[in-house]
């Protein structure tokens, strides 16, 4: 018994040490799993009756069996009205991979699968091993000892070889593992027409577990005949035993083949689209759970495959959440789904009358955050662009230094005590070390910072190409749940887009206080871009969560 819970005691680590969420059953919950696994239809959930029934003794074999074996054929076993058929893996696959199991078990009828591995004595299998290699090294030998040619043997040792060298120099052992599944009919039979449909089904579902095995990298099944009476009984919860289906198989092959992998059931705790899977059923979904890492989703497909109608399927589901909606896209497609939710649709343009200025900090906050210091540092250092003598890390100091300084500077200016980007152009060109620096760091702090406020002047300013569209006070209303965003005024320079993640940016900062469903504060971006636009719309998405990951 003390060996047997010092076992246990190790399993369970192991599992929950994979991030999985495990609980011992107890004596009422295992007697519903093994009643459930006999009778699957039966919808009483009647519990175990230590007592039995008006006092008389009741035995929990008699209280379990509330099925029994009606009929068995070469091809199905009537066990309750039902037809079960069973596969067992006779080939193992060429190679496996984790997740091998994933479409076996997504199919959409009634399914087992039974993964039973047994870890034999190590020095008896790697001493077998050697004898079989052995044998296969004299196979090739004819009977005056000279070299003859034997294709079987030669493949046959390359592998004894390659599996005995990763029992030997690693911790992998060798495993005998046996993969049985089991499939069933989804009703009872009642009539002779229902047991026809029955067996067509059950045909059927049979075939297509086939060809799924067939598809795990030339793994063969072998349907089962006179030993389904066995394998059911094996197949019972706490019924594992020998079935003389084991196949040899390192364990690093055997934990592929375990099914522990299911299907993805979404995000049921909030469901805010539906998904329709590959088997046709509906998965609830929201980018918003808080079971997930981040909230950035890639849409890809080919020109005209459909992103764009998918896209605007997802936000009319998400609208009865209440999310802030942002779109960014070059066109007008989601110009009528916007006037329709009643938002707002904007036209950026570098020549137009909308401003959006980065430098606004959100209601309440008088100074800049890290995060918001590291976003006006590595916008600017898109405009100013980097030279072959830039010192990208002194540059970065200086700038970091004069976005801070501006902040300080401005916020006792009686109008408009907000910076721009005209103001970080000032500040650059009149900067100074507030440091006591070596004397040539200094002058080249100050070199990094003057040509950099000279490279500003390009961009900012009465005639600087974001003269209009950042470099000024804030006019653009973010006051609506729905913002779309048209860059169709920008021009085909790759270098606006990329800076385009300010408007972003400013819209989360904006938006964010406006949201007042039962979920918290919600934002949603939709940006779509071609291939070469990729890498600013990588950038854009990374701005939903400072800590999030590139999408």
């Amino acid at each position: 018994m003390a060996e047997f819970t010092s076992l246990l005691a190790g399993v369970e680590t192991t599992l929950v040490s994979t991030g999985m969420q495990i609980q011992r059953l107890d004596n009422q919950e295992l007697f519903l799993l093994i009643k459930g696994a006999m009778s699957p239809l039966d919808s009483t959930k009647s519990s175990h009756r230590p007592n039995g029934r008006l006092g008389r003794y009741e035995s929990i074999r008699s209280q379990l069996t509330t099925a029994s074996i009606e009929g068995e054929s070469d091809d199905y076993l009537r066990v309750g009205g039902l037809l079960y058929t069973f596969i067992s893996l006779k080939e193992p696959p060429d190679s496996t991979y984790p997740g091998m199991l994933r479409e076996l078990l997504s199919l959409d009828f009634p399914i087992i699968v039974n993964t039973e591995i047994v870890i034999p004595d190590q020095a008896k299998v790697i001493s077998q091993y050697k004898w079989s290699q052995r044998k296969m090294m004299a196979a090739q030998r004819d009977i005056n000892g000279g070299f003859r040619v034997n294709v079987e043997a030669q493949v046959a040792e390359r592998q004894l070889i390659q599996v005995l060298e990763d029992v030997i120099s690693s911790s992998l052992k060798t495993c005998q593992v046996s993969l049985v599944i089991g499939v069933r009919t989804s009703t009872p039979i009642r009539t002779g027409l229902e047991r026809e449909e029955a067996e067509r089904i059950i045909a059927d579902r049979r075939q297509r577990v086939l060809h799924t095995i067939t598809r795990m990298n030339g793994a063969r099944g072998m349907v089962e005949t006179l030993a389904q009476k066995r394998l059911f009984i094996g197949s019972l919860p706490c019924m594992a035993e020998e079935n003389k289906r084991e196949i040899d198989m390192l364990t690093l092959n055997a934990a592929d083949l375990m099914p522990i992998e299911t299907p993805w059931q979404g995000t049921p705790y909030s469901p805010g689209i539906l998904f329709e899977t590959r088997q046709r059923k509906l998965i609830p979904f929201s980018p918003f759970d808080s079971s997930l890492n981040d909230a950035n989703m890639l849409i890809m497909s080919s020109s005209g495959g459909g992103k764009t109608f998918m896209a605007q399927m997802f936000l009319l589901m998400l609208g009865r959440l209440n999310p802030l909606i942002s779109i960014i896209e070059r066109g007008d497609s989601y110009a009528a789904l916007t006037e329709l939710m009643g938002g707002r649709v904007i036209d950026v343009d570098l020549e137009g009358i909308e401003t959006l200025n980065p430098w606004d900090l959100p209601p309440g906050q008088v100074t800049p955050s890290k995060d918001k210091i590291a976003f006006l540092k590595n916008l600017t250092s898109h405009m100013i662009g980097e030279g072959p003598t830039t010192d990208s890390g002194l540059l970065d100091t200086v700038l970091s230094d004069a976005i801070t300084r501006v902040y300080r500077r401005v916020e006792s200016r009686p109008t408009n005590p907000v910076p721009t980007f005209s103001d970080l152009r000032d500040e650059l060109a009149n900067w100074r070390s507030g440091d006591r620096l070596q004397g040539g760091i200094s002058e080249r702090s100050i070199g990094e910072a003057q040509l950099a406020g000279l490279k500003l002047k390009d961009w900012t300013g009465e005639k600087g190409t974001y003269s209009r569209l950042f470099d000024r006070h804030t006019t653009v209303r973010t006051d609506s749940n729905w913002l779309f965003f048209n860059i169709e005024g920008l021009s085909n320079d790759a270098t606006e887009i990329d800076h385009f993640p300010a408007i972003r940016r400013r819209l989360g900062e904006f938006q964010a206080p406006f949201a007042t469903d039962l979920y918290g504060a919600m934002e949603l971006v939709i940006a779509e871009a071609v291939a070469k636009r990729l890498a600013g719309v990588r950038e854009l998405l990374g701005q939903q969560d400072p800590s999030s990951r590139d999408p």
